[in-house]
């Protein structure tokens, strides 16, 4: 975070932060196997994969960039980092680096398998209910992420959410985007489209742009959802837009007044309505939005839409689970209901747990691993490895399998955990064969930008564990963990600069080593 201060405040990034993200152009192609893909206005994102993951990306392309252009420099540098920063969050489209080729810059995000959501919207009509409901509660998670975080994005709209994998909503665009406490706003693009999304108090760029001004894009985004239309679309001026909206208008609700029936409908139009108040001070919090949104997901679907129904408390079966898939197989909005099914499920085992009732969790969590969940393997690999109290006896063998299976299914906790295991066995066996295998599992972890990763991979960089040093690389390293606020990396960072200036004076005579 504080680096993204520096930038709003007039510093330059940093050379860690730049050499952090830029990667090099030989770790991404094209797919000669699949379709070539190619989206956005100016036909500027094109569907790639990166060599090192086989991971489906999207390159954009940003233009020819000029290192001596402060102030576009400082914005570019400032949507990386804040990028970067929230990627934690899965309804959050990831960021995966930069790409400098030709004297043009390009970022590269992961691919989302759908189009953008105002797309999506426009072109299927009728959509159900509990689909409206499910991407208004993912992008109300991801906004609630930015304001915990501590940032604004400063330009929700339906246009900047994509649609990825089994229909899941993804918040992106931060090119506007700025820290809470800071004052300074960068200039906004597309002003007459934008203005449909701004909150009435917003009224010239030198207003401050507050949390407030979020919640009424979100409001705004509601109504999108709920109707899929463009706000004020009759309206060609986005001033002319504006200007109603100061005086308290607000897009159409006549359009509902035949659903107002279903109370859950009702439900969420009153969170629209309270979302797009006029008085800022009135609009609830974005946290608060995003609980209640959620027990719309969970409590409710269409009397017309087959959706994956929550199973009870207190019993789950593999055999249940089958059927159910089963069941879902006739639309993508169903599988996704599938998918919200095993994070319920999920959560549900994560309460038996922290009530100490592991039996219950772990017939979840035995059942859903069965299924192919990764995290419920991950979680099952715990309680057999521990045993009682969470299990009847250890299975030490049975364990590694499920935290192996978990970290070949992408799991980056089971990534690192089995790291730590095969390092282990192969110190004490000196096995140079596992130590190449438990590398590979690491540096999987550490392309996720997994914290104890970074740390991990940095300080054995260091010390040559792996059969080579590289001491620039490992300061990378311990400087990204530093940034994802891993709690030994500053204080690994500083014994470098102590040693770093014992060796620069010819009072260090050895290597320079972390202990």
């Amino acid at each position: 975070m504080w680096e993204i201060t520096c930038l709003l405040n007039g510093a330059q990034a940093s050379k860690v932060l730049m050499m952090q993200f830029t990667k090099s152009d030989n770790n991404i192609q094209e797919d000669r196997s699949q379709k070539r893909i190619i989206r956005g206005s100016r036909k500027h994102v094109i569907r790639k994969i990166l060599k090192s993951t086989r991971e489906d990306v999207a390159e954009k392309e940003i233009g020819i960039f000029n290192p001596r252009e402060d102030e576009t420099e400082r914005q570019f540098w400032s949507e990386v980092a804040i990028a970067d920063y929230l990627k934690d969050c899965k309804y959050i489209l990831k960021f995966r680096g930069i790409i400098e080729r030709n004297g043009k810059r390009h970022t590269i995000f992961e691919w989302a398998k759908h189009e953008d959501l105002q797309t999506y919207l426009l072109t299927h009509p009728d959509l159900p209910w509990s689909f409206k409901i499910k991407v208004a509660w993912e992008v109300a998670s991801a906004l609630s992420h930015c304001h915990e975080k501590g940032i604004l994005h400063h330009d929700v709209r339906s246009h900047n959410v994509m649609l990825g994998e089994n229909y899941i909503a993804q918040l992106t665009n931060f090119e506007t985007s700025r820290p809470q406490s800071g004052s300074f706003s960068w200039p906004v693009k597309d002003t007459d489209e934008v203005l449909r999304w701004t909150a009435p108090e917003k009224t010239s760029p030198e207003v401050r742009y507050t949390v407030e001004n979020d919640v009424y894009s979100f409001g705004i985004l509601m109504w999108e959802i709920a109707s899929q239309q463009r706000p004020f679309a009759d309206i060609k001026s986005g001033l002319k837009v504006f200007e109603k909206v100061s005086n308290g208008e607000r897009p159409d609700t006549n359009m509902f007044k035949n659903e107002t029936s279903h109370l859950y409908i009702n439900e969420f139009l009153k969170i629209m309505n309270e979302a797009w108040r006029q008085e800022p001070s009135q609009r609830p919090e974005m946290t608060s939005i995003c609980e209640h949104i959620r027990d719309l997901h969970l409590r409710y679907k269409d009397d017309d839409f087959t959706t994956l129904q929550i199973l009870p408390m207190s019993s789950l079966s593999l055999n249940d689970l089958e059927t159910q898939d089963a069941a879902s197989e006739e639309t993508p909005y169903q599988n996704e209901e599938n998918k919200n099914a095993d994070e319920l499920n999920l959560e549900k085992a994560q309460q038996h747990h922290e009530a100490k009732n592991y039996t219950a969790a772990w017939s979840i969590y035995d059942a859903l691993a069965k299924n192919g969940n990764a995290e419920a393997k991950f979680k099952a690999g715990f309680y057999l490895a521990n045993g009682p109290p969470y299990y009847p006896r250890k299975d030490l063998t049975k364990a590694e399998n499920y935290v192996r299976e978990a970290a070949d299914d992408g799991h980056v906790d089971a990534q690192y955990r089995y790291f730590q295991l095969l390092f282990k066995k192969a110190k004490n066996s000196q096995n140079k064969h596992k130590l190449i295998i438990a590398e590979g599992y690491l540096k999987s972890a550490v392309d996720k930008d997994y914290a104890n990763a970074l740390y991990t991979y940095g300080e054995h960089l260091f010390k040559g564990t792996f059969g080579f040093k590289d001491p620039e690389k490992g300061h990378q390293l311990l400087m990204a963990a530093h940034y994802r606020m891993h709690e030994k990396a500053l204080e690994r960072l500083k014994k470098l600069e102590e040693l770093e200036e014992l060796a620069h004076h010819g009072q260090l005579h050895t290597d320079i080593t972390l202990n």
